[in-house]
């Protein structure tokens, strides 16, 4: 698919839980769209070989696939409350706006 001059780059984060065989499939599917500017999986503590599955893909890609994020009781403790981020994105809000919502004072940087 090309891109429109239009048409914005997205950025997508993907939640893996013990299910790596459909964010597999869901990786390749995207794989092809130019308008996808980047794609973070994170596995959220999965209690089967997802984490493995996941880092297999990254062989031979120098852009890492798959981050752990160990969660203790509700949600993981890294400070995105992913329900009022859904909210937010209904609102209009982009990627880069939320990311600032909950993590104020920090900047994106693209490093490959």
């Amino acid at each position: 698919m090309k891109v429109s001059k239009n048409m914005k780059k997205i950025g997508l984060v993907i939640v893996n839980y013990n299910d790596a065989k459909t964010t597999i499939r869901l990786l390749k599917q995207l794989k092809g769209f130019q308008n996808i500017d980047s794609i973070i999986v994170v596995d959220n503590n999965s209690t089967d070989d997802s984490y493995n599955q996941l880092k297999e893909q990254e062989k031979g890609n120098p852009i890492p696939t798959a981050f752990v994020l160990h969660g203790a009781g509700w949600g993981h403790g890294v400070g995105l409350c992913q329900i009022g981020a859904a909210v937010m994105s209904t609102q209009g809000y982009d990627y880069r706006q939320i990311l600032s919502h909950y993590f104020p004072n920090t900047t994106l940087e693209k490093h490959y």
